[in-house]
């Protein structure tokens, strides 16, 4: 018997367009893609690494809110089409309050709303809750969960046969500002 190890292929379908775990060295500006797409970023701002306050490996990205971000390519791997799909992430912040407006910890909008380009937000003027829209504007879901400073946070947005939902740690909200889940025919390109 000989093994023979199986090779990546891009013509194959990869179900994950993006994996970051945030590793590396305190202030450190390397974000490595560990998806089959391998994208790399551009680092804006003051974004870096920081060892100090992380959640799970070495380190986690962090942003000051003062135009910090990583900045991806287009890329086929982010068409999610009409299909089901889930952006996750885990997130803290030491003063959810600090800021005006939205906190937005993903933005697939070309720089103006689109249909078919996620958005995910934090409403500041609304104790923080987790907000979402699918790019033409106004907000489509939310989980409805304040936000409390200094805790870490898993938030989910799921796309599940035509039903968008977010949750934050893994429960969705059952009322409050947002609709606790969009009907979601988009199709995401």
């Amino acid at each position: 018997y000989t093994q023979t190890p199986l090779a990546l292929d891009s013509t194959i379908t990869h179900p994950t367009s993006l994996l970051l775990h945030m590793d590396g060295s305190n202030d450190g500006t390397t974000f490595t893609d560990s998806s089959f797409w391998a994208h790399t970023p551009t680092v804006a701002g003051n974004t870096h690494t920081d060892t100090a306050v992380k959640k799970l490996g070495t380190a986690s990205a962090q942003f000051d809110g003062t135009g910090d971000y990583l900045d991806y390519a287009s890329s086929p791997a982010f068409g999610f089409g009409t299909g089901d799909w889930t952006i996750d992430f885990w997130v803290r912040s030491p003063n959810w309050s600090a800021g005006s407006g939205y906190g937005t910890p993903f933005d697939m909008r070309p720089g103006s709303n689109l249909a078919g380009c996620p958005r995910m937000f934090f409403d500041t003027g609304n104790s923080n809750v987790p907000g979402y829209t699918d790019g033409t504007g106004g907000t489509k879901c939310g989980s409805n969960v304040v936000m409390v400073n200094d805790t870490w946070y898993h938030i989910a947005v799921v796309k599940y046969s035509n039903v968008t939902k977010v949750y934050t740690n893994g429960v969705t909200g059952a009322s409050g500002t947002y609709p606790t889940e969009y009907a979601d025919t988009t199709d995401y390109k």
